[in-house]
């Protein structure tokens, strides 16, 4: 039984980096990592190829012209790709212990070290009769990938003593039987050493090619039913010959949701902020546990600044950041890269049914150019089939800046004024000062614009805030100038925040020191229409109305307040006396009609 976790998304213990190979070059001396190396032609060849191999760096890929009789066994300690273009690997003379019993020298090829060697270009090992190995793997930490050719060998084609190989296809047999296995003298084709095998130190993991007289799903030399294919592949017989079949994933469903934030109206992020993509993978347990890598394919690679990996394994949160892999287009990313072998973190499961098993982590990304950008997910198993895949959009929109726009005020900053429309750093502290053009008796306070909590009054025309991550606009509350409806102070000032009362005590204070101009010390402001429009006609002088019959002090004022135009009948021709007045709108009325007597 499996432990109930994804460990395979993370932890799949038999992976194998395969090398893309660059740009060829024709001379190999000097080459540098990630460069292709061409063996030279000539009767020389072995030395060369052996000279190539010691010169490279890790990453090149060195490039067979012509067949090379092996003279000495070649050994891999480094990252390399060796590509046979077709050609041939063989060996005229015995290299079986040779020059000493002591090299384990076995095989044309051994992988050593940190030895991590693909081979590829349909090109031939051949191993001489009676004596050695095609290839062998003789160190944990050795790795060895065959994505094709033919690979003839003596009892064994492919030996790992310790360390890991991966076979994707070719072409498999073998020249001299094991004569101590009657049963199944081609049992050792492919062949660990027992006891490594057990500890899990010595692995081959099959994924394609052909086998002579050899299953690579029913080892029987190996233990009764060993079976090097990766679960799920199967093999199917042909006379004498075994091929593994291709492998189909069709019941793992993965799914990638971008979370942007802040805005989650529209889907959007801000460039050179993170956006989170939660990826998902459901599927068949035995699938799913196949994952060993995945590919990010992004529509504007230059366009991602940054990108981390989160798990979530059981509440325990690791983040691994994955931009280092930007070198190989973050294709083929190893998940035994990110986390050792042998522990047991993974991607959380989300359903512990017993055949289901569902996944997740959120990959985080950096942008750094606005856009709609495309996310694709890939997930492949250890011989590259694709086990599953998804890809979304990502909105991406310029970082807003924190300009400031302001009118009828002044704003500084560090006590330097500044000019509305200027941009203002995040956390600074704003003054903002009513404009000395503006007439004080109509200020109700500033209106920020979004609203902000730290908007605090210093006096009666002056306040402060902190400057937030976007833009502000600050507009000064004007009160109505003609309204004269009976609306209070406290409602025209309504939601208009100074801080605690502040607009209003500014409406308040403002009121006071007009009245005063305007009727004189401790006289009050009339409230209704009637009253107002008797003290704006005695103010005036009392001017004569014409009237058709007699009419009262209050009428006429009333009938005088209108023609002047300093008050209005409503809608239907009422006045309506009785109703309350604003103060401002009361005392500008009055004013009015003082300057016109």
């Amino acid at each position: 039984m499996r432990p109930r976790r994804l460990v395979s998304l993370l932890v799949a213990g038999c992976m194998v980096v395969s090398m893309v190979p660059a740009s060829a070059v024709t001379a190999f001396a000097d080459a540098g990592a990630g460069t292709s190396v061409t063996e030279q032609v000539g009767s020389t060849a072995y030395q060369k190829l052996a000279k190539a191999i010691a010169d490279a760096k890790a990453g090149d890929t060195i490039t067979l012209s012509e067949d090379v009789d092996v003279q000495q066994t070649l050994v891999v300690d480094k990252q390399l790709t060796l590509d046979l273009a077709g050609h041939k690997l063989y060996n005229t003379n015995d290299l079986w212990d040779k020059p000493t019993k002591q090299d384990n020298n076995w095989s044309l090829i051994s992988v050593r070290g940190q030895g991590d060697l693909t081979i590829t270009g349909n090109g031939v090992l051949d191993a001489k009769e009676n004596d050695c190995y095609a290839v062998d793997l003789q160190d944990e930490t050795a790795k060895l990938t065959i994505e094709n050719g033919e690979f003839i060998g003596n009892i064994t084609a492919v030996y790992a003593h310790t360390g890991e190989a991966v076979i994707k296809g070719g072409k498999f047999w073998i020249r001299q039987l094991n004569t101590n296995n009657v049963q199944d003298q081609y049992g050792l084709t492919l062949n660990c050493l027992d006891a490594n095998r057990k500890n899990g130190t010595a692995k081959i993991h099959v994924t394609g090619g052909t086998y002579y007289k050899f299953d690579p799903a029913d080892n029987w030399a190996e233990g009764a039913n060993t079976n090097f294919c990766v679960n799920g592949y199967t093999t199917t017989q042909d006379g004498d010959w075994y091929t593994v079949n291709p492998r189909t994933y069709e019941n793992v469903d993965t799914d990638v949701k971008p979370d942007a934030k802040p805005d989650e109206k529209n889907d959007t992020t801000e460039v050179g902020k993170p956006v989170d993509i939660d990826v998902t993978v459901t599927g068949n347990e035995d699938d799913v546990y196949n994952i060993a890598k995945f590919s990010l394919n992004f529509s504007d690679p230059k366009a991602v600044e940054t990108v981390k990996l989160k798990i979530d394994d059981e509440g325990e949160e690791q983040v691994f950041d994955l931009t280092g892999f930007a070198s190989r287009n973050y294709q083929d990313i190893l998940l035994s890269e990110l986390i050792p072998e042998g522990e047991e973190t993974g991607i959380a499961l989300l359903s512990d049914e017993p055949t289901t098993v569902t996944g997740r982590m959120t990959l985080i990304l950096t942008y750094n150019t606005s856009g709609e950008h495309s996310v694709g997910v890939v997930f492949k198993d250890i011989g590259d089939a694709v086990v599953s895949s998804s890809q979304k959009e990502v909105k991406v929109d310029v970082a807003a800046k924190s300009v400031l726009k302001f009118t009828d005020c002044t704003a500084t900053v560090d006590d330097k004024e500044i000019a509305s429309g200027d941009e203002v750093t995040e956390g600074k502290t704003v003054t903002l000062k009513l404009a000395a053009n503006v007439d004080q008796m109509k200020f109700g306070g500033f209106v920020l614009d979004p609203q902000q909590d730290s908007l605090k009054k210093v006096d009666d025309t002056t306040a402060t805030f902190t400057m937030p991550d976007v833009p502000v606009t600050v507009t000064v509350q004007l009160n109505a100038e003609d309204s004269d409806g009976g609306v209070d102070a406290l409602t025209v000032v309504a939601g208009v925040a100074v801080g605690a009362g502040t607009a209003v005590l500014a409406y308040h204070i403002g009121t006071e020191v007009y009245a005063e101009q305007v009727l004189g010390k401790g006289v009050a402001v009339p409230k209704t229409r009637a009253d107002v429009a008797l003290k704006a006609w005695e103010l005036a002088g009392k001017p004569a109305v014409a009237v058709g019959e007699p009419l009262s002090e209050a009428a006429q004022a009333e009938k005088w307040a209108v023609e002047s135009g300093l008050m209005q009948n409503d809608a239907q021709g009422s006045f309506n006396g009785q109703k309350k007045m604003n103060k401002l709108a009361a005392l500008r009325t009055l004013d009015a009609a003082k300057k016109l007597g």
